[in-house]
């Protein structure tokens, strides 16, 4: 039995729930997680290419990985906005988006749009997004000890700690290292996106209820937290700009 091919069909089985919750939820009209649902359609097709489900040529499916690489990061720092809970933090997120991109220009322009430049912005790609998860994170376990509406974000922050710790050890591995065992790795990235997946989808599921759940506190005086729903995603009203806190 061909365990690798069923575990890739498995992966990309797993890619479409998210981006079908991030639809049927209607959350897609938040540019947050209108980006997520970017990232996860780029990666189901990808995936669809890589199994062999969807037929395409060497050099096709090449170029769609590199332009996947090139907008994964972005997509994601975009999808990292709904996490923030100041104008500042928002900021200087913006910033390190600006800042990727004019890097990822940079290096197209001097290496051309190839591996080279895969190899290039992945590596502090990977960096930055680990970085911000793990930040968010933090500020997250924190605040759910007194606001329990939190744990749709923190396994969704989880989830992307985990996905790209092992990503990160991917990249090592295939672009750095340069080992020859890209069967085993993809097997591998498989399988962590198989996990990944379904911990994200989860994370959205119980965010949704927890965003219908401020809606009805808020209508019946029941919380003490402000929230207003803007195209079906709750935002909170921060405390102050320079805090990571409830109001």
């Amino acid at each position: 039995m061909n365990w690798p091919y069923y575990i890739a069909i498995l992966s990309t089985v797993t890619l479409s729930i998210p981006l079908l919750l991030i639809m049927l939820l209607r959350l897609y009209t938040n540019k947050s997680f209108l980006a997520l649902g970017i990232h996860y359609f780029l990666a189901f097709v990808y995936n669809l290419m890589t199994s062999g489900i969807l037929s395409a040529s060497v050099p096709w499916r090449r170029n769609f990985a590199i332009t996947n690489n090139f907008l994964d990061v972005p997509l994601l720092l975009i999808f990292l906005l709904y996490f923030t809970r100041s104008w500042r933090l928002s900021k200087q997120l913006l910033t390190g988006l600006w800042a990727y991109i004019i890097f990822e220009i940079i290096t197209v322009i001097i290496t051309g749009f190839n591996i080279t430049a895969t190899t290039i912005i992945l590596g502090p790609g990977i960096l930055i997004i680990l970085s911000f998860c793990f930040f968010f994170f933090l500020k997250h376990i924190q605040v759910h000890h007194d606001y329990p509406q939190e744990p749709g974000k923190i396994i969704m922050l989880s989830t992307l700690l985990f996905s790209y710790g092992s990503y990160s050890l991917i990249y090592v591995f295939h672009y750095v290292l340069e080992m020859p065992y890209v069967d085993d790795l993809f097997l591998v990235y498989y399988l962590v996106t198989t996990f990944a997946s379904v911990g994200m989808a989860i994370g959205i599921w119980i965010e949704r209820k927890s965003i219908t759940q401020s809606e009805v506190e808020a209508l019946t005086g029941n919380s003490t937290k402000q929230a207003v729903e803007i195209k079906g995603v709750a935002k909170v009203i921060p405390h102050d700009e320079n805090e990571f806190r409830y109001k």
